[in-house]
């Protein structure tokens, strides 16, 4: 595996994965960044310049892992109102993003910064200065100078715009509009028009909020709990305890309780939020906006879906102990079977391995030192395996890697997958799917060897067969929910497995030729050991050990006020 194909590789797919996330983002700046770096890499590559390895697994670092996870905590710092938190990691990717949509990016993070320390005026001048420009953020700005003068309709003319059919996030502020100005059946029809576009483009936080708002005017209290007890559960206290007042007021028509929650909560606010409730005290009663049967089934299938999401993401345990055990395992074996100088060593064994193991491989050949130093420990021979009866070695086998390349990808993949799979099948499960789905995999090299060239011994070690069965497990949780529920997010799993495999069997076959049996039947392992013993609550999504259709009906029951 050379650094050249890495960077290539891996990096793309991460550029598409987190140009999605930073939907703000003009893609072609940042595709032409990357572009940029790409081509800077081949030139160092193909001059064969000092510490080209170092650079480009650096640089696939970053940019992988470092650079969206600033976006993360930055977006974070936001939902929770904290804008100096969320301006200095911005401040960060402007360094790493050097494009020209960041600086925009930046100023309007500067707007909603100045507004919610209450300076309402210049926050808004400052939103008026960038919505004059053009860009994504210019039309955001725009949306949100609107909303803060309560201009809904604006709000709603804006994202019926090109630039609302261009920026999902923008659509989402004017259904919210809509659902202001009263037209509760219009907004919920497109929020269902649109949602695989929002789900696929916008933020967690910006649905959630969204789906706020319809449930609010429709007064269905309960939905707004749930959402201020998931993916609300980050944003300040007071602004959960408006989202509940205004739903309790929808719900009940009560402007005298409503009125009182207001003034109580302009003492606990500021900025945005203060500006909002004193236009809703001037504004005195609201209609509440009437819903047909129609809307209200939509309506109901959205909260069905709430909970559904809830369900399919619910911890069965917190502490993902195992994996990151396995992770340790893994890494203090690789420590302790490699010499100074990046080569295997297990010193003492030299001259019996080279008696052991002259009958497998020739010692003139590439193989040789991994024989050589990995064979005492457990690497998978065969047919050495069978005919010497060391069938430890399909086991001992996935705790061996070639190099801190090999284990350095492999304890990663184990990080992204394996402590999620974990948290949500338990810890002795996980470990069940981890340990068979590797000896999985070592099966399958046997079987390539006896379908195969019997002139070569076969050789396997590592822990990817072990890390596909952790996909397969993924793969077999989704299926098994998106066949009961059609949930959007196991759709999402189902696709990004698939797109896994099939660009890792292309990068098997040029360049990792034989590894593809030792994927693939890892992760056949797992998605058959994971259809036997996944727990109830992985497959069918409930809450409060009933189906979660059942809570719906008997537990939230929508308000009949309307």
């Amino acid at each position: 595996m050379t650094p050249d194909i890495i960077f290539m590789w891996v990096p793309l797919i991460t550029f598409g994965i987190f140009a999605l996330r930073y939907s703000k983002m003009r893609v072609m700046q940042l595709a032409a960044w990357y572009a940029g770096l790409a081509i800077a890499v081949l030139v160092w590559h193909s001059l064969e310049l000092p510490f080209a390895v170092t650079g480009s697994v650096i640089l696939w670092i970053v940019y992988g892992f470092v650079t969206p996870r600033l976006n993360g905590i930055a977006y974070q710092a936001v939902i929770k109102r904290d804008y100096d938190t969320a301006q200095r990691y911005e401040n960060w990717l402007g360094i790493l993003i050097p494009v020209p949509e960041m600086r925009t990016h930046r100023a309007l993070s500067t707007a909603f910064a100045m507004i919610q320390q209450g300076n309402v005026a210049e926050g808004l001048a400052l939103l008026d200065s960038i919505a004059a420009t053009d860009g994504k953020s210019a039309a955001i700005a725009r949306s949100q100078a609107a909303l803060m003068r309560s201009d809904y309709q604006q709000v709603a003319d804006i994202a019926g715009s090109a630039a609302g059919e261009k920026n999902p996030s923008i659509r989402l502020l004017g259904i919210r509009a809509l659902a202001e100005l009263g037209r509760l059946d219009d907004a919920i029809e497109a929020y269902r028009q649109e949602e695989p576009k929002f789900r696929a483009m916008t933020s967690v936080p910006e649905q959630a909020l969204t789906k706020a708002s319809l449930y609010t005017h429709a007064g269905d209290t309960a939905a707004v709990l749930n959402l201020i007890n998931g993916p609300l559960g980050s944003f300040p206290a007071a602004e959960q305890e408006l989202l509940m007042a205004r739903a309790q007021y929808f719900a009940s028509g009560d402007w005298e309780n409503f009125s009182a929650a207001l003034h109580r909560l302009k003492d606990k606010t500021g900025g945005a939020m203060l500006h909002r409730i004193e236009h809703w005290l001037q504004r005195g009663p609201q209609p509440r906006p009437s819903l047909g049967p129609e809307g209200r089934e939509k309506l109901d299938q959205l909260t069905r879906e709430q909970s559904d999401t809830r369900a399919y993401f619910r911890h069965k345990v917190d502490k993902p102990r195992v994996a990151i055990g396995l992770i340790v395992i893994n890494l203090i074996v690789f420590l302790l079977t490699t010499g100074m100088h990046g080569t295997f060593a297990f010193y003492g064994h030299e001259t019996a391995i080279h008696q052991l193991f002259a009958d497998y491989v020739d010692a003139n050949s590439d193989w040789w030192q991994y024989f050589t130093n990995l064979g005492p420990l457990g690497i998978f021979i065969w047919p050495y395996t069978a005919e010497q009866g060391e069938w430890w070695r399909l086991l001992s086998a996935t705790f061996l890697h070639y190099n801190y390349l090999h284990v350095g990808f492999n304890m990663l993949a184990l990080t992204w997958f394996g402590i999620g799979i974990e948290r949500r099948v338990g810890h002795w499960r996980f470990l069940t799917i981890y340990l068979l789905s590797g000896i999985g995999s070592m099966v399958a090299a046997l079987i390539n060897y006896q379908f195969g060239d019997q002139s070569q011994p076969v050789l396997a070690l590592g822990a990817s067969g072990s890390i596909f069965g952790v996909l397969g497990a993924v793969l077999a949780l989704a299926i098994l929910t998106y066949r009961r529920t059609r949930l959007f997010q196991a759709r999402q799993d189902i696709n990004g497995i698939l797109i896994i495999l099939l660009i890792q069997t292309g990068f098997d076959w040029m360049y990792l030729d034989g590894s593809s049996p030792l994927h693939i039947s890892g992760l056949v392992s797992g998605f058959i050991i994971t259809l036997i013993i996944a727990p109830r609550s992985a497959t069918m999504p409930s809450i409060g050990g009933k189906p979660a259709e059942n809570v719906i009906q008997s537990d939230v029951q929508p308000s009949d006020s309307h």
